[in-house]
């Protein structure tokens, strides 16, 4: 994924949600200051689904990621929550991801996913 960093080319403002385009990704910023998604109340979340939608839609590309990250482990360079829409029109361009490299097969016992799935669904 190639970053610009500093060329805001327009931003608009929705009621909760400002949005940016720094010449690709696209980026959707809640205006309330949240670190994580986990965070962010979900009246601002209700907000951004159907501008992330709009935005995916208006690049004119078939096909693009929808990333967020939270925490540094997982890539968070900015201690608030944001999107960025990434338009994937060659195999090369956006967000280059390896299905080998980035998501490895992993061995897990049924009982173990089974124990994972309830505590999962007693935390919802």
């Amino acid at each position: 994924m190639r970053r610009i960093i500093g060329q805001c080319r327009w931003h608009v403002e929705q009621r909760n949600t400002r949005y940016l385009r720094l010449d690709m990704p696209t980026q959707v910023i809640p205006k309330y200051h949240a670190r994580t998604i986990g965070d962010l109340p979900d009246e601002y979340l209700s907000d951004i689904g159907p501008l992330l939608k709009k935005i995916a839609i208006a690049t004119g590309a078939e096909q693009y990621n929808i990333l967020q990250n939270n925490g540094k482990l997982a890539f968070q360079h900015v201690d608030h929550v944001h999107f960025h829409v990434i338009p994937k029109t060659t195999e090369e361009d956006g967000l280059v991801l390896k299905i080998a490299e980035n998501w490895p097969t992993m061995k897990v016992d049924k009982e173990e996913l089974n124990k994972t799935v309830e505590i999962m669904k007693g935390r919802l």
